[in-house]
């Protein structure tokens, strides 16, 4: 960089450290785990959605817009973010025996496939980065509503076997996560396989390397809930209340089916955003 350059870079590194913290990206997650736990599942749900999609956002406005000239700079810390938080994400998540502390990491995770898409530094990267934020979000949001709906919330793994007492929310959740960690037909399995063509085609081997393999890992974790939900004995024998009916079901089980139904609508919303934020 030339000198008159280093001052603004300065500033971006501060300005990058803060948005990365926000999105609970590795190595600045330290808060996150501790904070899903310690909160009820409305404050966790809108720390996990709101505050992540508002803050993915501005780092696509910020990075691509302003800070744009510091590219060479911040494609190289976004690719280190991204890969350690996978990992860190990942494999955090193979201990973990609450089951908010295991979203929790799986949120460090996936803020590094999003990182990923953003990597990449091109437009159908933000374009995947979109498609994947909002569909985990959802994701997200409708497992942590099935989590917290009466006096006693489930907490630990084995708690998750009480979703069998609702006709609707055991299936529900199961399908948010197979989808998740990416079986296909569902969203999650195309949203992720989108992510690992774009790290290729941009030549970053090595991301996508470590996407592929994390991705590999993280279904097992995803899996073993859905195993404790339908097989394990719940700790408590308290009952159990969905909160979605029939149609309701229904319609938030539309986020995992959405592309494989609807892949060029998605797809279009997803570059008139990109345009929005990238003008």
């Amino acid at each position: 960089f030339p000198d008159e350059y280093y001052p603004a870079l300065g500033v971006s590194v501060f300005i990058f450290a803060s948005l990365a913290l926000k999105a609970g990206s590795a190595p600045f997650h330290y808060w996150v785990a501790d904070v899903y736990e310690g909160s009820p599942a409305f404050a966790t749900s809108f720390l996990a959605v709101f505050v992540k999609v508002s803050t993915f956002l501005v780092i696509v406005r910020v990075l691509f817009g302003p800070l744009s000239d510091g590219a060479p700079f911040w494609g190289s810390a976004i690719q280190v973010c991204a890969g350690v938080s996978m990992l860190v994400g990942c494999f955090g998540a193979l201990f973990q025996k609450r089951v908010k502390r295991i979203l929790a990491y799986s949120s460090v995770s996936n803020a590094g496939f999003l990182l990923s898409a953003l990597a990449c530094g091109n437009f159908s990267g933000v374009e995947i980065a979109l498609v994947y934020l909002g569909f985990y979000c959802a994701s997200l949001a409708i497992f942590l509503r099935l989590l917290d709906v009466d006096s006693s919330p489930v907490t630990y793994v084995s708690d998750l076997s009480r979703l069998r007492a609702s006709e609707s929310s055991a299936p529900l959740a199961a399908l948010a996560l197979f989808s998740m960690a990416g079986i296909p037909p569902l969203t999650g399995f195309w949203i992720k396989f989108f992510v690992l063509k774009e790290l290729i085609d941009s030549s970053f081997f090595i991301l996508a390397t470590i996407a592929a393999l994390t991705s590999v890992v993280s279904s097992f974790y995803y899996v073993g809930l859905v195993r404790s939900m339908y097989f394990e004995t719940p700790a408590l024998s308290v009952p159990y209340a969905g909160p979605f009916s029939g149609l309701g079901s229904a319609v938030a089980a539309a986020p995992f089916l959405a592309y494989p139904l609807a892949p060029d609508l998605i797809q279009d919303g997803a570059h008139l955003m990109a345009r929005s934020l990238l003008i």
